[in-house]
Order: C-alpha cells, then structure tokens, then sequence
C-alpha cells in the first residue's frame, strides 16, 4: 500500500515543489515505485519532469490530473512515466493549464475534497510512494492534497515572518487531521535554502527551541543549480546530480523514508 506524503506550506516561494520532484526522484533512484502528482496550477512539477503544460493542443488529446478530478479519466490513464529508458520507476500525473479552470465545477461538487483521495485508491498497491506537490494558497485543490496525504511536510524557508505564520500552519493541519479520512501525520519541517549566515543560523535555533524533534537533520542549501534544474526541465540528479543541493536532497528523501519506517512500526 503506498504511502503518501504532500509537500505543503500556505507561503509560495519556500522550495515546495523542488522538494517533491526530487525526493519522488531520489525515491524512485532507489528502487521505489513511486508516483509524483501535480496539484497546483502552475504545473512546475510537470514542467520539472520535462511535461509541458502548456501545450494546448497536446492537453487536449492526453489526459492529466484535470479529467482524474473530472472523474473523466482513472489515474491508471492519465498517468505518464517520465525517461522511461532511464527511470521506469518514476511516473508523472501531471497539470495543465486547464486547472483554474474547472475549481468552479469541483466546487459544486458533493465531497469534493475528497476526490485525490478516492481517486487515489486505485492505484495504492501499484505504487510504493506517492508524492503530492500542492499549490500554496487555500483552495480546493490544496485542500484536496492534504486529505489525500497519510503524512505532510513543511518546506521552509527561516525566516523571521515564516517562523511567525507557522503555528497558523501546524494550527491548520490539526483541523485537517479531524476531517480527514486518513489523519496524515506532520513528518516534519525541512530546511530549504539555507546559508550559514550568522542571522539564519540564529532563526534556526530560535526554531529548534519550539520544533527540534520536527526538524529534518538535513538542510537544503541555497543554490544557483536548483534554478538551473528548472530550466533544463530536469531534477537535480539528472541536472547537477554531485551539486551540494542534489547531494542535500538524496540525503533529506534518506531521512524522510526512514523517518516514514518508524512512524509506520510505531516507533
């Protein structure tokens, strides 16, 4: 049964999607069976794994997370495999422009933020992990991602505002906690971006002192070549695969897995 875990932070700009396209990668490297799905509009996991969501006249004959919600098309359908030659572990449900789109219609919709979650369940026993990169903002569709999530992580850039609008986040997840069917568990908080200046170096601890246990051992580092992996359409491992950034990433998705293992034997 696969384990599912969503990348959330209701601030833009904090690492989100970087962080679940490359530890869906570095997990599927590892022989994991493992789907990544693009929730937000803005389609840059897509575009990470090389999807163009703005191919309209491809988008009309494929089929993306768009008709899933729809319940137009079964994951099983819309679902693409990303450099199968290369990585046939790794598959792809991805966005399109279409997605603002259709937030109307899902939201008439009768146990509409539900629907990633049921939709998933076709599919838990072909995947091992399934990794959910969701939009910032509240909407239906981050919504939709952190009840479908058996375990969330908090993507976080420290700095002194975001250390303010955390408790408003964690605040948020436990209310999420009593309406979901699968009461996903906070994971944890990964550091992104991160340089050894003497002020980072000091929100850290300030962040410690609240949330050390939540606090994943690794760091992401601040670097030019996580920029560079978007242009290049590819994840680290296949942009700058020994870059400190991609190394950071293949030692966090270590930890997250293991971290997953303890939770799962109630450890």
């Amino acid at each position: 049964m696969a384990k599912r875990i969503v990348m959330y932070n209701h601030k833009g700009g904090v690492g989100k999607t970087t962080s679940a396209v490359n530890s869906a990668t570095y997990c599927a490297l590892a022989g994991n069976r493992t789907l990544l799905v693009d929730m937000d509009p803005q389609g840059n996991a897509s575009g990470n794994l090389s999807y163009n969501i703005y191919d309209v006249n491809a988008n009309k004959t494929s089929k993306t997370i768009v008709e899933v919600l729809l319940n137009k098309a079964s994951v099983r359908e819309a679902r693409t495999m990303f450099d199968t030659k290369e990585l046939e572990t790794l598959h792809l449900l991805a966005s399109d422009n279409r997605m603002n789109e259709i937030s109307t219609t899902l939201s008439d919709k009768l146990g509409r933020e539900l629907i990633l979650h049921q939709k998933l369940k076709e599919v838990d026993k072909e995947y091992d992990y399934i990794f959910i990169d969701s939009p910032p903002q509240k909407s239906i569709f981050s919504m939709n991602s952190l009840l479908a999530a058996n375990y969330i992580v908090i993507p976080f850039f420290p700095g002194q505002y975001e250390i303010m609008g955390l408790k408003q986040l964690l605040d948020m997840f436990d209310e999420v906690k009593k309406a979901s069917e699968v009461h996903p568990k906070l994971l944890g908080i990964l550091i992104t971006m991160y340089s050894k200046t003497k002020a980072m170096r000091n929100i850290i601890k300030s962040l410690a002192d609240v949330y050390d246990e939540l606090i994943f051992e690794k760091a992401i580092p601040l670097s030019t070549v996580v920029k560079q992996s978007t242009v290049d359409a590819r994840p680290l491992y296949y942009s700058n695969g020994k870059s400190p950034a991609a190394l950071a990433y293949k030692d966090f998705t270590i930890e997250l897995l293991e971290r997953i293992k303890k939770y799962e034997k109630g450890v």
